[in-house]
């Protein structure tokens, strides 16, 4: 009867609990333990029911269930560990999931457990492992799974005394839903390569994994900064990268390493060492404009670049030229190029910027060419806006400076695009003669028949100088507006490009305090695409200060600048063609571009100079 006191022989427990256990048909040992540890359970003697409260009594009642189900047994007399749900243990990404486990049958009961392997991400111990120890005898694991695939934790009980008659039990979490992870693997291993020094060497592996793994590159074991995708490249092989090469490839659910892949770098004979043609120019800049140092060098084989700032080396700045956008104070520097092949290294002369307040602008373009009869000598150029220009065309005086052969009678006409002519002259006006000198410009021999105009322009214009005879001429294109907001921006002038004296020579002044980043090209082989016939086939552009110093050059152009190009309004250039041009930051001066031909080959050529913001 639930009111006596009747107690279970094999329990020792009050008659109404013996019918309890017997009708859960749950194991003695396993339900005295469960009562003993399970301080939230309370037994009601009057009614023969129970009320379980909290999570562990939550638990306890699925242990319950489950007992009632035949899934716990035990042997009689051994030790024997359940646990609720049984493994494997099915669960869902985003539904929380709950298991209760313990040991029945044991002379004593557990009072420590110790634990390994690996828990499905968002689940955890209650209590917590310390050490790898959980310090109680019914430890559950709760959470809610926030990653699929299958887990296997491991448990060993210990009682108070730290002994143990049991072995690790594996309790294994099949989880599904969400995203399934799978370990990294190499289904292609990077491969050996033997090359000689100044070789690009590229090293690729491909492999698979979910979440999509990540890769670390390692030279004899040691990690290389900044690689860390797919694929390593050198662009130029040096001895000093000989070794073995190796990727460590992993994502969440593991990590493989692959095979080393040998390189081997050969010295390259009858190479030359590196020589710096130009040393980068200090400069001093306004903030928020661009920047180009540039380093011009020979070497067999090619030389690679790696420029540096004090003694850092700068990441991604392995070209002739370092670009610096948007400049500002911290951009301050000295800026040096270390210039590198298989037979030396050599470092540049030490090259500083500075960033201060000022402006600096294009200020005029000036063209010399020896112009053939019935031929005409086209100068272009662009305002950003409504401005003064002052067009000459000079022959005749040219003789006063000692120049033989000069153009005798030189006419000029000024377009408004290609075909629009708004303005001319033949003989020069003596009104204009105060203009000369405003904007820098030489006097003209008085009653000579030079030409010369004034006019204000939006945009761009070209203007052209053509006459009688042939000779040597002159055509110079000022900027006569005050202010800096609305300015030139671009000029150009494209002529027969000869050899010895009759190479073309443009001339153009950077105004201001501060310097001014051009883009400076001499365009050939890409004029054919536009109809031009006769074409010089490969130009050499070089650049000189008043000094006829050479500050830089340049025989074929490099793709890098493309996107400068751009920028700035000028078309592009056919890719692999031999056309000349140079990214260069010039401080306020008078400087010369000088044209030419490799082989001393001639044709019509175009040199154009644009100011890059």
């Amino acid at each position: 009867m639930y009111g006596s006191t009747v107690f279970c022989p094999l329990m020792k427990l009050p008659g109404y609990l013996c019918r309890f256990a017997a009708w859960l048909n749950l194991p003695a040992a396993l339900l005295v333990l469960l009562l003993q540890r399970t301080p939230a359970l309370r037994v009601l003697a009057g009614a023969g029911d129970y009320v379980l409260t909290s999570r562990a009594g939550e638990l306890l009642r699925a242990a319950f269930t489950l007992a009632g189900l035949g899934a716990l047994h035990s042997r009689a007399g051994a030790t024997t560990f359940v646990q609720s749900p049984a493994s494997p243990v099915s669960g869902t990404v985003g539904l929380r999931l709950d298991l209760a486990f313990t040991y029945t049958g044991t002379p004593s009961s557990p009072a420590t457990f110790q634990v390994s392997g690996s828990l499905p991400p968002g689940l955890g111990f209650l209590p917590a492992p310390q050490g790898g120890t959980i310090r109680s005898g019914t430890p559950l694991i709760t959470g809610t799974p926030t990653q699929a695939g299958t887990f296997t934790v491991f448990v060993q009980g210990f009682n108070a005394e730290g002994l143990t008659n049991s072995v690790q039990q594996p309790i294994v979490f099949v989880i599904t839903g969400g995203v399934t992870t799978t370990a990294p693997a190499i289904s292609t291993q990077p491969q050996g390569q033997s090359v000689s020094a100044g070789t690009a060497v590229t090293f690729t592996v491909v492999a698979t994994g979910s979440p999509a793994p990540a890769f670390q590159w390692t030279r004899n074991g040691a990690n290389l900064t900044g690689a860390t995708a797919a694929s390593l490249t050198i662009a130029s092989a040096q001895t000093a990268d000989a070794g073995n090469y190796a990727v460590v490839v992993n994502n969440s659910a593991g990590t493989v390493t692959s095979l080393p892949a040998t390189l081997t770098v050969n010295p390259v004979t009858g190479g030359t060492a590196p020589a710096i043609v130009t040393h980068p120019v200090s400069v001093t800049a306004a903030p928020g404009g661009t920047v180009a140092l540039t380093v011009v060098a020979t070497g067999t084989p090619a030389p690679t670049y790696q420029w540096r700032r004090g003694t850092t080396a700068l990441a991604g700045a392995t070209d002739a030229t370092l670009l610096l956008p948007a400049v500002d104070g911290n951009s301050a520097g000295t800026f040096t190029a270390v210039i590198t092949n298989n037979i030396d290294t050599l470092t540049s002369n030490p090259a500083t910027l500075t960033v201060a307040a000022g402006t600096g602008r294009l200020l005029n373009l000036s063209v010399r060419a020896s112009l053939a009869a019935n031929a005409t000598l086209i100068v272009g150029f662009a305002t950003n806006g409504d401005r003064s220009v002052l067009i000459r065309g000079v022959g005749p005086t040219l003789g006063a400076f000692g120049v033989p052969g000069v153009f005798a009678d030189p006419r000029l006409e000024l377009y408004n695009g290609a075909a629009l002519k708004i303005n001319e002259n033949d003989d020069w006006p003596i009104s204009l003669t105060s203009v000369f000198a405003s904007v820098g410009a030489f006097p003209l021999t008085i009653g000579s028949k030079d030409a010369a105009l004034q006019a204000t322009v939006s945009g761009a214009h070209s203007a052209q100088l053509k006459g009688p005879g042939s000779g040597v001429v002159l055509v110079e294109v000022y900027d006569a507006g005050i202010g800096t907001a609305v300015r030139l921006v671009n000029v150009s002038a494209r002529n027969f490009v000869g050899t010895g004296d009759n190479i073309m020579i443009a001339g153009f002044v950077v105004g201001g305090t501060v310097g001014r980043t051009l883009l400076i090209r001499a365009i050939g082989p890409t004029l054919g695409a536009f109809g031009v016939h006769g074409v010089l086939a490969d130009p050499k552009l070089e650049i000189l200060n008043s000094s006829a110093v050479k500050l830089v050059e340049n025989d074929n152009w490099s793709a890098t600048l493309r996107a400068t190009a751009t920028s700035v309004g000028a078309f592009d250039l056919v890719t692999g063609s031999k056309d000349a041009a140079l990214l260069v930051t010039l401080p306020p001066g008078a400087y010369s571009a000088q044209v030419s031909g490799i082989a001393n080959s001639t044709g019509e050529a175009l040199i154009e100079v644009y100011e890059v913001p």
